[in-house]
Formats: structure tokens, sequence, C-alpha cells
């Protein structure tokens, strides 16, 4: 039997913000134990080291010229806020490169996730989650991907960009700075579980409020998770990490799912 899943919405709130981060570190290491796993991580894997460079590459041809347009005309005392400004552009750039290689990874890559996701539950239960492989359920997974993709570009650039544009004016930067990241790190975790939350025949808005209702988790969560987006590679471990963070609060009844009570049992170790 494997090792049991505890119940990680207990404790203090720094506890549970612990639990989450130790989730998305623990994919690293049950991927390279399950070579079931890790026989699927290796596209996405270079899948997604490759969006990302693009992504930050391309950006990177557009920071100065931005900077020029947005910042103040050279020669004043506050011609300073210049450099400031192409900073702040650089740091977007990474930020927005980080969530968009996830997401764009999690359309292009989907096929792969999904079988990460289920051979890591099946490992888990000790029994086949899969279901079988055909073309017109591979299209239908990307194309489900695709408008959740969408649904969850649009939400969280929602905030995003007000909360960049509030960092612009100098104080509100105490404000926006902390704020971006909570708001990005909290993506992170709903797009990192979302593979689980679907098979488990979770619709969208029920996906984000499973993940809100356990706050101090998903930024745990979502903080290691934003930090593993800047190393290539990591996306696969993130979805192990979330598949086993999901399994966790089913098996406890804390989110919807479609785990039996043997299988909830099973997780629990009993």
């Amino acid at each position: 039997m494997s090792a049991s899943l505890p119940d990680v919405t207990t404790g203090s709130f720094l506890d549970r913000v612990l639990s989450g981060a130790r989730f998305a570190a623990s994919g690293v290491m049950f991927t390279l134990r399950h070579f079931r796993v890790l026989r699927w991580a290796l596209v996405p894997m270079v899948v997604q080291a490759l969006i990302f460079v693009g992504l930050v590459a391309l950006g990177l041809m557009y920071v100065n010229d931005a900077a020029a347009a947005l910042g103040p005309d050279p020669g004043h005392w506050y011609s300073f806020l210049g450099a400031v400004l192409e900073i702040a552009l650089v740091v977007l750039l990474l930020v927005v490169g980080a969530v968009a290689t996830l997401l764009i990874g999690g359309v292009v890559c989907d096929p792969f996730y999904d079988a990460i996701s289920e051979a890591t539950e099946s490992i888990l239960l000790a029994r086949d989650v899969g279901e079988p492989f055909t073309v017109v359920g591979v299209l239908r997974g990307v194309l489900r991907e695709l408008g959740a993709t969408v649904l969850r570009l649009t939400l969280y650039l929602g905030v995003a960009i007000p909360l960049w544009i509030l960092g612009l004016t100098g104080i509100g930067s105490i404000i926006a700075i902390p704020a971006s990241l909570a708001w990005t790190w909290f993506f992170v975790a709903v797009e990192a579980l979302s593979r689980s939350q679907a098979r488990h025949k979770l619709p969208g808005g029920q996906r984000f409020s499973a993940v809100f209702q356990h706050k101090a988790l998903a930024l745990g969560f979502g903080a290691a998770g934003w930090l593993f987006a800047y190393i290539p590679l990591t996306a696969p471990f993130l979805i192990v990490g979330g598949t086993r963070l999901f399994l966790s609060l089913a098996a406890h009844d804390r989110v919807p799912s479609t785990l039996s009570l043997p299988d909830k049992a099973r997780l629990k170790g009993a």
C-alpha cells in the first residue's frame, strides 16, 4: 500500500501553506520513482521549456520600446522612472510568461497531462482509472482545456492587469506587488489541480471555488509551483503534485469527487 494522504486542511494558516508547498514539491520524487508517470512526462517537459523561452525572448524584443513609449521623456529629474518602468515590464513579462506557459502547455500537452494525472491516481488507488485512448477523446480533451484556458486567462488578466497598473503609481506597489503574487499563486494552483477535477466531473465554476475554499493550501502550492515555473521541464511535476493534493482533499471529503468509500479508505491508509 502506498503512503497515506493526510488531512491537510487542519492546523495553523502557516502549517497549511507549508503543506501546499510540500505537495507541489512532492511531484518531483513521485515522478522519478514511477516510470509509468515519467514516460508520459518527458514530452511536456521539453514543450514547456520551449514555450517559456520563446515567450520571454519574444517579449524582451519589445520591452525597451514599451518602456520608451510609456515612460517619461529624458532630461527631467524624474527620468529615472523610465528605468523603474523597464524593470517592472521585465518582471511582468516573467510572471505572465510563466503563467502563459502553464496555460499554453495545458492545451498543447493536454493528452500527456491527462495521462500523467491518471497514472498518478492509478498508482495511489492501486487500480486503473484511465479511459481508453481514442482520437475523438484526445480532441475532446484539447477542446475542453482550450475553453477552460480562455476562461482562466480572462479571469487572471482581469485582476492582474489592474494590479500591475496600480503598481505603477508608486505607493500603490505596496499593495499591488503582494496582491499580484498571491493572485498568480492561486491561479497556478487552479491550473495544477484542474486535471483531477475534470476527471472527477467538477464543472469549471466548482473547480475555482474548490481551490479558493482552501486558500492557505492554494497559496503554498501556487507559490512553490510559481517558482517551479521558472525551471524548465517542471510542469509535469506540478500535475503530479496537484493530483496528490486533490486526492488528499477528496479522501477527507474536503472537495467533491467520484471516489468510492474504499478508495477514500485506501488513500487515508485505513
